[in-house]
């Protein structure tokens, strides 16, 4: 945020990714826009927030090379750019150019993965340049990548993650999807009892409060579905069917609302840095929106390193309550 360098840094924003960016619906700023409090309070907090970020490392500015660590942490998309001076005509470097090269050169940590070099002042370049890899990015989030830095290849994970998230999707796996995958049903309505090749589909709702066991119990109640037992190596597994008569569909399917969502509310409690939530803010929605992402990340993980496994590929779905058999089925 160099006064001498804040014209490139809103050219580069303003002009470029804002125009790569300009149907998609996205808010594209730089750090520098009026704040009140702590300006690294603001950075960090965009941070957290952002789909996407560019940051411009000609330089090799501290701050910047700070604030992409940060970022690296959180396992946020980043796209690395330098800026190279319009010289207009060819001359002869000094000694001083020379040296502003020798130190602009990408840091050691980040110099074997990708940044792109634009020329100030040459937009239609620049997008040219820079769109794809854009969209890339914007494309790897949506199908939830991991997205690649140091720290995401060492831990195979964003550090804010990995230790919450990756284990109850862990747990879950090893401990109720594969059993159950293994299963045969023992107990539960007629039509269903032993059945030992059935799918197994995965409900998640929008809102991490609805997998509570109380939501779950309302909906055997009113039997939208309704209790199985299976026996699977040695040991029982409680499940759910759905309810042919109320969800339309007559195939026949198991199901489960992973009631382990519910302790991602104490990662946006953590992130939101409060001690009481308002669950109707925006900020919590967006962070709330957040976790169940990563949620399903290290779920779709999971799933692809066992693919082979029982099935898996044909027996089991992932879905959004929006897309299962009932949508309305926390409408109650």
């Amino acid at each position: 945020m160099n006064p001498d360098h804040l014209p490139k840094l809103h050219w580069l924003a303003n002009k470029v990714v804002s125009e790569i960016l300009k149907d998609k619906n996205f808010k594209v700023f730089t750090p520098d826009v009026q704040q009140i409090g702590n300006i690294m309070d603001h950075v960090i907090r965009s941070a957290d927030r952002a789909e996407l970020v560019v940051a411009d490392t000609t330089g090799n500015n501290p701050n910047v090379l700070y604030e992409i660590a940060i970022l690296d942490a959180m396992g946020r998309a980043c796209v690395l750019v330098k800026q190279n001076k319009n010289e207009g005509v060819e001359q002869v470097e000094s000694q001083a150019d020379e040296n502003r090269k020798e130190n602009d050169k990408m840091a050691f940590d980040r110099a074997q993965y990708r940044y792109f070099s634009v020329t100030t002042g040459e937009t239609d370049q620049a997008i040219e340049k820079l769109r794809d890899v854009i969209e890339d990015t914007l494309k790897r989030q949506e199908e939830s990548q991991i997205q690649e830095n140091p720290l995401t290849n060492f831990f195979r994970a964003p550090l804010n993650s990995m230790a919450p998230t990756r284990g109850l999707v862990t747990g879950y796996f090893d401990n109720f999807i594969m059993p159950t995958l293994k299963g045969k049903v023992t107990e539960g309505p007629p039509f269903c009892v032993g059945a030992d090749d059935l799918s197994l589909e995965i409900v998640i709702p929008n809102k991490v409060r609805l997998a509570n066991r109380s939501r779950v119990e309302r909906l055997k109640v009113k039997k939208i579905i309704l209790p199985v037992t299976l026996e699977a190596d040695g040991r029982e597994v409680k499940a759910f069917v759905w309810n042919p008569e109320l969800s339309g569909n007559h195939d026949i399917a198991l199901l489960d609302i992973p009631t382990a969502l519910v302790q991602l509310e104490e990662n946006v409690r953590m992130r939101l840095g409060l001690q009481d939530l308002n669950v109707d803010a925006d900020d919590y929605k967006l962070l709330e929106k957040d976790e169940i992402k990563q949620f399903l990340r290290y779920l779709k993980h999971k799933i692809n390193e066992n693919i082979r496994d029982v099935n898996i590929e044909r027996r089991l779905k992932v879905l959004m309550v929006d897309e299962c058999r009932n949508p309305g089925m926390f409408d109650i």
